[in-house]
């Protein structure tokens, strides 16, 4: 539920705003996850939109205008960030989640 907490409106998951679910830790997709599904859906098929604009219109150069370290540091940094997440389930643990994650 990468980025998509609470983004769900009154209107779109009014059980979770009615009984105060975000502060008693509950997330949306829970309480509503057919709402939370379509959220989903609608944001990777925005975000695929934009990438075929962006291919179309050959805007892959704009790339070229970042330093190396740049996008060395921030290619490496997501694959730290996925290789981590994916060790819990190597291992077995149950790591907790902190308050920015």
């Amino acid at each position: 539920h990468a980025g998509l907490q609470g983004r769900l409106s009154p209107e779109d998951c009014p059980q979770w705003y009615d009984q105060d679910m975000g502060a008693s830790g509950v997330e949306q997709y829970e309480v509503c996850p057919q709402q939370y599904v379509s959220l989903a859906c609608l944001t990777a098929a925005v975000v695929g939109v934009m990438q075929i604009v962006g291919s179309i219109l050959r805007l892959g150069f704009l790339v070229s205008f970042l330093g190396h370290p740049v996008t060395s540091g921030f290619t490496s940094g997501a694959a730290i960030i996925i290789g981590l997440s994916q060790l819990k389930d190597i291992l077995g643990y149950d790591i907790p989640k902190s308050q920015y994650a």
